[in-house]
């Protein structure tokens, strides 16, 4: 029986039993098993429809667009400028011209929101335990990093960053 564990057996009942092996049929040659019954087609089931089912499975992965542009791009200028321009777009005010020179300012936050990206693409696990407060790995722990939260009128995000002696001083850390 399927249950015989469940029943109940002492240890040498259940290892003289079909439990582990099975039954003897399934050891001979499968030319010789009994042909079962029970389960064959009438010929009304034989006349049956036979159809076909097709799934489509569609599976999208997000991406980041300024990873696809640093991707793209092989002049750091040229991807400083360019993300400059998309993060100029997005924080403008409604009709407002974009035909402007960029500004120094307006460049400094394009390189730190690509920073951001990169550092969010390949060091998640160790921006997620510093939000957390939980240990770092060995190698990281001695260098004693820090999320720095940049914010500016329209954007805010937090960057990793190391400590060190320069964090006692009476300085922001931008200085």
């Amino acid at each position: 029986p399927a249950d015989q564990v469940s029943r109940g057996c002492n240890v040498d009942e259940l290892n003289n039993s079909i439990w582990f092996g099975g039954p003897q049929f399934l050891l001979e040659d499968p030319a010789l098993w009994p042909i079962n019954n029970h389960f064959q087609l009438s010929p009304e089931d034989e006349a049956l429809e036979k159809k076909k089912n097709t799934f489509t499975l569609i599976s999208t992965a997000e991406k980041n667009s300024i990873l696809d542009l640093i991707e793209k791009f092989s002049s750091h200028k040229k991807l400083l400028r360019v993300v400059a321009y998309i993060l100029r777009w997005i924080r403008r005010p409604p009709k407002s011209s974009m035909g402007q020179d960029l500004t120094s300012e307006e460049l400094n936050l394009s390189f730190l929101k690509i920073a951001q990206v990169v550092q969010h693409s390949e060091f998640s696990d160790v921006i997620q335990k510093l939000h957390k407060g939980t240990t770092l790995p060995a190698n990281l722990q001695k260098l004693n990093p820090f999320l720095h939260e940049y914010s500016d009128t329209s954007l805010s995000f937090k960057l990793i960053r190391v400590g060190g002696r320069l964090l006692n001083a009476p300085l922001p850390y931008d200085a």
